[in-house]
């Protein structure tokens, strides 16, 4: 009976053994055809090992949009998001979060304030997107050093590479879902005239507040906040306040929309391209209360009452992208690739009315 295991570069140190030969009477019931073991990660090339790498596209991506790049990606393997809301939610990789997984737009990026506070917006659409790159380990390292967990690059089609085969192309996607209420529509054409592509897209979501089967606050915090107006002697106002908050995620609403126009001039050796894109979006943050006192006129020397008021956040971007190639033939240099953008952002924190 032979065995034989074989071993591929590094374990063959230690996985390589002599062939034993033991003579056994001939039984045809016990023989036993020769074992052959290898390691098969070896096999892979520095490149895959360095570069662990998800693409969403096609009809895969298109399953899976939902009303934020976070809830996209979230059934990803490793992959989960900050759930502040249908629209406030960011991709959370092995743990990760904020700044240490960028969120990049055709591999710049996003340039807002979602990497700073879990319950600020993206600004990136996964409703125009061509693909979705999930990008993990070393491979990070391209994009800065701050990318310790990841990174999630949007590539969408806004400057156009290469010349059109039709003089016309475009598309239209709509979606629903019943858990938010939510209705999306967008829009996507691209003219060919010649050298020049000229591109543009438009899109629109509207969510309600979340229905969800039970109070939105837990039982400790009712526990608790019940305790504390029972201290103060006014427990019609909690019961109230509790009757509102059953059945939906109050003030998780949102609306958002935003589009672009862009030009490319291509030729056979590369192209030179721009876009013009903005980003509007009003959307509540649920959970989030500011406490604020107010004196009353009528008997200053009262003290003061304290109320609460739910705060939303109006976010609008403008932003301009500029991107090019040239490709060399039987010159030093392959090809000269650039890209920049230059970006306009503000959110405002409302509260209450």
């Amino acid at each position: 009976m032979n065995y034989k295991i074989f071993g591929g570069g590094l374990l063959a140190a230690t996985l390589w053994q002599p062939t034993t030969v033991v003579a056994q009477e001939d039984d045809a019931h016990h023989q036993m055809d020769e074992i052959v073991v290898t390691a098969t990660p070896l096999r892979r090339t520095v490149d895959k090992l360095a570069q662990p790498v998800t693409v969403l596209s096609g009809e895969e991506l298109r399953t899976k949009t939902s009303t934020s790049i976070g809830e996209t990606l979230s059934t990803e393997l490793g992959v989960s998001s900050t759930y502040f809301g249908p629209v406030a939610s960011r991709p959370v990789i092995r743990g990760q979060y904020g700044e240490r997984v960028r969120v990049l737009s055709n591999g710049l990026d996003a340039m807002d304030a979602s990497a700073l506070s879990e319950d600020h917006q993206t600004t990136v659409e996964g409703m125009l997107a061509d693909r979705i790159e999930i990008i993990r380990g070393p491979a990070t390292l391209l994009y800065g050093s701050g990318a310790a967990g990841g990174l999630v690059n949007v590539v969408d089609s806004r400057i156009a590479e290469r010349p059109m085969d039709a003089p016309f192309a475009g598309g239209v996607a709509v979606g629903a879902d019943t858990a938010v209420n939510n209705r999306d529509i967008a829009l996507q054409g691209r003219l060919g005239a010649g050298m020049f592509v000229f591109t543009g897209d438009y899109f629109y979501r509207s969510t309600d507040n979340v229905e969800i089967p039970g109070f939105a606050e837990s039982q400790a915090l009712m526990d608790a906040e019940e305790e504390e107006e029972h201290m103060d002697g006014d427990m019609d106002a909690h019961d109230e306040e509790e009757e509102e908050a059953f059945g939906e995620l109050e003030n998780s609403d949102s609306e958002t929309d935003g589009g672009s126009v862009g030009v490319s001039l291509v030729g056979d050796r590369g192209f030179l391209g721009a876009s013009f894109s903005a980003f509007n979006s009003d959307y509540g943050v649920p959970g989030a209360h500011h406490h604020h006192e107010e004196e009353d006129p009528m008997d200053p020397g009262a003290g003061a009452e304290e109320e609460e008021e739910t705060v939303r956040i109006d976010l609008e971007q403008t932003r301009v992208d500029l991107r090019g190639e040239y490709r060399f033939e039987g010159a030093v240099l392959d090809a000269i690739l650039f890209r920049g953008a230059v970006n306009d952002y503000s959110h405002t924190e409302l509260e209450g009315d």
